[in-house]
C-alpha cells in the first residue's frame, strides 16, 4: 500500500492537488495524510510578548486547523465515495514547513 502526503494550507490550490492525487490513485491502495503545518516562525514572532507554552499554541493555531482538516475530510468523503482503496488520515504539526514535511517522510515512509 502506497502512503501518500498531502500538505495542505485549505487553498483551492492545495485542493486542486489532493483532488488530482485521489484520482490518479483511484485504483491504487494508498493511505493519504493531510498534514497542515502550522508554521512554528510564525509562532514564535506572533508571540513574544508571553512565553509561549502548548495551551496558547493549542488554543491559538491547531484547534482551527484540526477543525479545516475535520471539513476537509468530509469534503472529500462526499466527493469520493466508495473508494475501499484509500484511506485518510490528518496531521498537524507546529514546525518549521521543511522539517514538518521530513519527519512525516522519516515516520510514513
Amino acid at each position: 500500500m502506497k502512503s501518500i502526503l498531502l500538505p495542505t494550507d485549505f487553498s483551492k490550490n492545495s485542493w486542486n492537488a489532493i483532488e488530482y492525487a485521489i484520482k490518479f490513485c483511484a485504483n491504487t491502495p494508498c493511505t493519504f495524510y493531510l498534514m497542515h503545518v502550522n508554521r512554528l516562525a510564525e509562532v514564535s514572532v506572533n508571540t513574544l510578548d508571553y512565553n509561549i507554552n502548548s495551551t496558547v499554541i493549542e488554543d491559538t493555531y491547531t484547534v482551527a486547523a484540526k477543525k479545516q482538516l475535520a471539513s476537509l475530510l468530509k469534503k472529500i468523503a462526499l466527493q469520493f465515495p466508495n473508494n475501499s482503496n484509500h484511506a485518510f488520515y490528518t496531521i498537524n504539526e507546529a514546525d518549521f514547513f521543511i522539517d514538518a514535511i521530513r519527519k512525516q517522510v522519516l515516520e510514513k515512509r
